[in-house]
């Protein structure tokens, strides 16, 4: 059975399954450009077209009856994908964060939180406990009855003036700043007092609150914590798969399960060997950009940016292209071997989902002002390659890893987002592993 699923509202997101195989899941920001946005776009949908495949059902889910939703389904009809094909249309939002959730940890028991989840009879989802995949307690919004923990820290990001999307910088400006550490410590104390009263052992956590790492990891120390990487609503639609497909779906196994890369572009390149890029890094900035990008808000390593955190400049280097805010500390890639050399209590991390304490003084330049760092473990294909290039020349093995986009803007998904870029910062050098190529952009 072949399936189009689409998630029409914020940060929305198509699935595509064929025989139980997820083909494709990819959000929909990376193509019409807008982050968060869900409307279609002719590029989007020509990549579907181009799949040539005859689906036999399609189905949305949404937050609520908007425009977007209508908007899809005329673009679907030009494109010929919707002829003849089954519409079903579905508004169980934490239950799809579940089976997401469920998909991607394997977790049975599950906690799922968001700011805002779908309005169902003027009521929104806030908090959602499922054990066994079975329903077991929600907290609703009904005006100003009741606010759940991500709307009133969401409440608290807008008054520090970061928008309504910017808890990722609420998060990192607790350590600075009174209101945002009240609003962090308020959300740590009320998630454990809230799961702590439905669940014991392993716990699987989703939903948008998830992106908070550091709750993640407070959590971790009191239950066996697996957080969903794809936990805020650009997983939605990957839910309502598994979900349709009664957890049934083939294992999950990746999270770049986007669209390939299309190597169209007439950007100079050189020839290289990952040791010769590992060379660059030592005194530069470091795209790498491969293959189908990973989907979420991070770059770990299909789409990022690189730099020699050894390097006393290296944040400088850094702001000069991503201008990210004084207080928002760095993250760090690192060879899962070397791990619990630098990283205490250190465990498999690939998505960026938990914070580590720092061992070494040499990750200072990855670290937050408390000494944490969000750690990537790495441990195969070309990204690993590349950092095992620069262990061998530093004797270093993590590097800085940031996402590869401009500031406020979505990850860069295709070529064309890249010559953009490459005109608007100072940044010099792209790898391109898959090819063994380097862009050089002698403009900067």
């Amino acid at each position: 059975m072949k399936c189009l699923f689409i998630h029409t509202g914020h940060d929305g997101a198509i699935t595509i399954v064929d025989n139980k195989e997820i083909i494709v899941h990819h959000q929909i920001d990376r193509f019409n450009r807008f982050k968060h946005s869900a409307l279609p776009s002719h590029g989007l949908l020509e990549r579907i077209q181009n799949l040539n495949i005859n689906f036999d059902l399609i189905y949305i889910t949404f937050l609520d009856e908007d425009n977007t939703t209508l908007i899809w389904l005329k673009l679907l009809q030009q494109y010929n994908l919707s002829k003849n094909v089954k519409i079903y249309y579905s508004l169980q939002h934490h239950k799809y964060h579940a089976y997401t959730t469920l998909y991607t940890t394997g977790a049975k028991n599950i906690f799922i939180f968001d700011r805002v989840g779908s309005n169902i009879n003027n009521s929104m989802e806030q908090e959602s406990c499922f054990k066994d995949m079975e329903l077991v307690k929600t907290n609703y919004k009904r005006g100003d009855q009741y606010k759940g923990l991500g709307w009133r820290y969401t409440e608290a990001t807008v008054e520090l003036g970061f928008g309504e999307h910017g808890d990722a910088k609420t998060m990192a400006y607790a350590e600075h700043n009174d209101l945002a550490r009240q609003a962090q410590n308020s959300f740590e104390q009320e998630s454990l007092k809230m799961i702590s009263s439905h669940f014991k052992g392993e716990v699987g956590l989703g939903g948008g609150c998830t992106q908070n790492v550091i709750n993640n990891s407070k959590l971790n120390q009191k239950f066996k914590i697996k957080a969903c990487p794809f936990n805020g609503d650009f997983g939605i639609s990957l839910g309502a798969a598994n979900s349709y497909f009664n957890n049934q779906l083939k294992p999950f196994n990746k999270i770049n399960m986007g669209f390939d890369l299309k190597y169209d572009h007439n950007l100079k390149t050189v020839s290289v060997f990952p040791e010769e890029v590992a060379r660059i890094l030592k005194t530069d900035v470091v795209a790498i950009m491969q293959g189908p990008s990973e989907q979420g808000q991070r770059g770990l390593g299909f789409r990022s940016l690189l730099a020699n955190p050894l390097d006393p400049k290296c944040k400088d280097k850094i702001n000069a292209i991503k201008k990210r805010e004084w207080f928002r500390p760095f993250a760090c890639s690192i060879l899962h071997e070397h791990g619990e050399n630098y990283l205490e209590d250190y465990f498999y991390s690939p998505y960026m989902m938990y914070v580590f304490k720092c061992k070494s003084q040499d990750m200072v330049n990855v670290c937050s002002k408390s000494n944490t760092t969000r750690a990537q473990s790495v441990k195969e294909g070309h990204y690993y390659d590349l950092m095992k290039s620069f262990y061998d020349i530093t004797n270093c093995p993590f590097v800085l890893n940031t996402s590869l986009n401009l500031p406020g803007h979505v990850l860069v998904e295709t070529f064309d987002d890249l010559r953009y870029m490459l005109t608007q910062v100072p940044l010099k050098y792209v790898y391109l592993p898959e090819m063994k190529k380097l862009i050089v952009n002698e403009n900067r």
